[in-house]
């Protein structure tokens, strides 16, 4: 039904701002690695960032795995964001699969598998949107530290 999906939509759009004005004061995410919330769902955000040659290059003027990993763990605050969740990492394995060169635009995607107590499991996916490569995939136990009041538990 009509109505019934623009309520979710309506819900939706209200999450993900709370969650960006939540995200537009954090100066590492924000002012120093030029992360965007793409998109979110309930259990999932979408991350993205440029390729800046002055930020998030190594010496072989590709994107520094450091900034690909910066990139997916912040998806998964954001993810555990959408359930009204406060976490933190406790363990990441990630793998690296390409590269991605300056001026590529590189997704993040975060997809929330598991909730058990106070712990969290998750999926991250990596991709560079430019040349339609996989960059890196991770998954992640995040620990539950706290909750955001203003996002509901479930929506």
């Amino acid at each position: 039904n009509l109505l019934c999906y623009n309520k979710k939509m309506d819900k939706k759009t209200e999450i993900l701002n709370k969650i960006r004005a939540i995200y537009d004061h954090n100066v590492f995410t924000h002012d120093c690695c030029g992360i965007e919330i793409r998109d979110i769902s309930y259990g999932s955000a979408k991350l993205v960032i440029i390729v800046d040659k002055k930020k998030h290059i190594n010496l072989n003027n590709s994107i520094h795995g450091g900034m690909t990993f910066t990139l997916m763990d912040n998806a998964t605050g954001v993810a555990g964001a959408t359930m009204g969740k406060r976490v933190v990492t406790v363990s990441t394995t990630a793998t690296y699969l390409h590269t991605a060169n300056p001026g590529d635009n590189i997704e993040a995607e975060c997809n929330v598998l598991s909730v058990d107590g106070d712990k969290v499991n998750m999926e991250m996916f990596c991709r560079n949107l430019t040349t339609g490569e996989l960059v890196g995939k991770a998954t992640s136990c995040m620990l539950i530290i706290g909750t955001f009041p203003d996002i509901p538990e479930k929506w």
